[in-house]
């Protein structure tokens, strides 16, 4: 795996590859078409439904961060309330 900074790095990389077989998902379709991947192979819709759907589903890791974001989210909104009822302004709510 190779991580690259920039959109055109890729063609450094690009020829170790058969571009028959090689997909693009990105914003750049001008640069994919560049690349010579085939039109059908660039943000094809089968392989953009597939990621749709696994992104769906979350890990035990990825529901437990969503729980503590919650318990946080839950106990900013309390202190807002209370601050609230207790006739504090917009600005000191947002800041407490």
């Amino acid at each position: 795996m190779f991580h690259l900074k920039e959109a055109n790095d890729i063609k450094k990389w690009l020829f170790q590859l058969d571009k028959k077989h090689t997909g693009y998902i990105g914003e750049s379709i001008d640069l994919a078409k560049e690349l010579g991947i085939s039109s059908i192979n660039i943000n094809r819709k089968s392989v953009l439904d597939y990621f749709h759907f696994h992104r769906a589903y979350k890990t035990n890791y990825e529901l437990s961060c969503l729980q503590q974001a919650q318990k946080m989210a839950i106990a900013g909104h309390h202190a807002a309330s209370e601050d609230f009822y207790q006739g504090a302004s917009e600005f000191d709510i947002n800041v407490s």
